[in-house]
């Protein structure tokens, strides 16, 4: 006899298909085989992983650092030591920094502190020279060897 689900042989008295396992009635047992079909176990779902190919999206670019003023940052440390210099150095800055470059407020503090200390030290020169002036005319003036002693000894502690 043959399985009705799947055409397989089944033993005489039994109650399952070996082959499919489908319940075998006594009504539906044939002579013949029945054409093979597919047996009524669960089918598998198979599951596929579909690759897809991964879009390049480009890093945002990082945006490029301040420009630097270099001639404000020059302008300002001379400003302390050579103020003539300091003074050029600051003002190339401030033009720079008027044209878009940073480190305005350091070029204009070279500026000012440049000016005030060559000022200071314009205003120190011309002080010294009339010191000198004012010394030598005591001394030509006094015409004994005492006072210009005197003064020479000011002079010495002075300077």
């Amino acid at each position: 006899m043959y399985c009705k689900n799947c055409g397989s042989i089944i033993e005489q008295g039994a109650q399952f298909c070996r082959a499919c396992g489908a319940q075998v009635d006594c009504d539906e047992l044939m002579k013949e085989p029945a054409q093979k079909t597919e047996p009524a176990v669960a089918q598998e779902t198979v599951q596929r992983t579909v690759y897809v190919q991964p879009v390049h999206v480009q890093a945002p670019i990082a945006p490029a650092p301040p420009a630097t003023n270099d001639m404000a940052v020059v302008g300002f440390i001379m400003a302390f030591m050579m103020p003539i210099l300091g003074l050029v150095f600051s003002v190339i800055g401030l033009k720079k920094a008027k044209s878009g470059a940073p480190n305005r407020g350091l070029a204009l503090a070279g500026v000012i502190i440049s000016s005030v200390y060559l000022a200071l030290s314009v205003l120190a020169a011309l002080l010294y020279m009339l010191w000198f002036l004012f010394v030598f005319w005591m001394i030509g003036s006094a015409g004994s060897t005492y006072a210009s002693s005197a003064v020479l000894a000011i002079w010495s502690i002075i300077i």
